[in-house]
Order: structure tokens, then sequence, then C-alpha cells
């Protein structure tokens, strides 16, 4: 349940209020993948 909550708390963000909830968790997972990518990269 925190991964969720992690995830509203980061997608409210910055982010424009028009967003639906599902907008917003797409457009936060997309921004950790590439966090994560980044990271694991030498």
């Amino acid at each position: 349940m925190k991964l969720l909550q992690a995830i509203v708390a980061h997608s409210g963000t910055g982010m424009h209020e028009t967003q639906t909830a599902e907008e917003k968790i797409a457009l936060c997972i997309e921004h950790t993948k590439v966090e994560t990518s980044e990271a694991v990269r030498p």
C-alpha cells in the first residue's frame, strides 16, 4: 500500500489538476522507470 501512496504523492507534484489519477500514475511510473534505468547504468 505504501507504494501506491508514494505514487499518488509523487504524481501530485508539479502536475496539472486536469489530469486524471490514471494519467498521473502512468506518468509517475514512466518517470520512475527512467530514474531506475539511469541509476542502474554504470
